[in-house]
């Protein structure tokens, strides 16, 4: 649950940084180790505080391009998951 926790913070300052879905989804993927698509959908959904249904386009994308989805589609797609957070957190 530390880690989850610890992960969930690391998301949401990537998203104060400027960085995208896409680019929070290759670091959970690649340097995080987390391939399991219900379980980046739990943590976008956790961090960025939205409902489920808002994050489920995850599903479609792959960091190889192999999916559906690309990273410009996926960006379009739940984007204003991050920007409506942002919005809602600012000091």
């Amino acid at each position: 649950m530390t880690e989850h926790l610890s992960l969930i913070e690391c998301m949401q300052d990537m998203a104060q940084q400027h960085n995208k879905a896409s680019d929070i989804l290759r670091f959970l993927v690649i340097e995080q180790g987390i391939e399991q698509q219900v379980t980046l959908m739990e943590l976008f959904r956790d961090a960025f505080k939205t409902p489920f249904g808002s994050v489920t386009a995850i599903g479609a994308w792959w960091h190889e391009g192999e999916r559906e989805l690309d990273d410009e589609a996926i960006n379009s797609y739940i984007g204003y998951v991050i920007t409506d957070f942002l919005a809602r957190n600012e000091n």
